[in-house]
């Protein structure tokens, strides 16, 4: 008999996270909660939660299941996030630039530390989307870039924690690629003089280079599940 495993998917209502469930639709042993704005219903094995993870509220009432009979794993995706406003400095909003570090930064922080109380006799796996943008300066992006740099290195100091500490927790920083999401849709809908590099994304969906999400999500779930072994700690799907 295979180990029961529990999964913790943030944004699972749609993209990614919407790709993620799906393809554990078919798992036997795996039992999945999702946490999303959007209302879903899914396969057998899925309980939807509804959550604003950019408001502090909603965020801080969110509760995860108590560990299921027979599980001896637990994997927390933290996917939920938002490119924020595509804007200069100093022409952004200010709840807005408060909303999307909460989303993309906070939230993931704080289900961490949820998940690493609550189900710390078993083995954790955590996975962490992250992006190209972590690294890579792009004009218009700075809410994107910064929070997703500050992932990568909470990811790394989480990874250096659990070597100091013994803890059986796995983290991973993944960044997917270009996927064929509603995300970009909303970068091809930007005004160029708040994003000077929109004409590339243009061309990757008109020339069908945007890659799609279920062979993400699959080589996710198979990194969760140590099915494809990777070396490092930051990692960038080879799509």
């Amino acid at each position: 008999m295979n180990e029961g495993e529990l999964w913790l998917i943030t944004g699972s209502s749609k993209g990614l996270g919407k790709c993620l469930v799906d393809g554990l639709a078919d798992s036997d042993n795996a039992i999945v909660h999702g946490y999303s704005r959007g209302n879903m219903s899914g396969p057998k094995n899925y309980h939807h939660h509804k959550a604003d993870l950019s408001d502090k509220t909603s965020l801080l009432n969110i509760e995860f299941p108590d560990l299921p009979e027979n599980c001896n794993k637990v994997v927390l995706i933290n996917n939920a996030a938002s490119l924020g406003e595509i804007a200069y400095v100093g022409s952004q909003k200010n709840e807005e630039i408060i909303r999307t570090y909460v989303l993309n930064v906070i939230a993931p922080h704080i289900l961490i530390n949820k998940c690493v109380q609550q189900y710390q006799d078993v083995a954790i796996s955590i996975i962490n989307i992250s992006s190209g943008a972590a690294t890579s300066p792009y004009d218009g992006w700075n809410l994107y870039c910064s929070s997703k740099a500050a992932i990568q290195m909470l990811t790394e100091v989480i990874h250096k924690e659990s070597e100091i500490s013994n803890l059986d927790v796995k983290v991973h920083a993944i960044a997917p690629g270009v996927l064929d999401t509603e995300m970009q849709a909303q970068i091809r809908a930007a005004d160029t003089n708040s994003f000077s590099r929109k004409e590339k994304f243009e061309q990757l969906h008109q020339n069908g280079d945007l890659k799609d999400p279920n062979l993400a999500a699959g080589l996710i779930i198979d990194i969760a599940r140590e099915i494809k072994l990777i070396d490092s700690i930051i990692y960038r799907l080879p799509l």
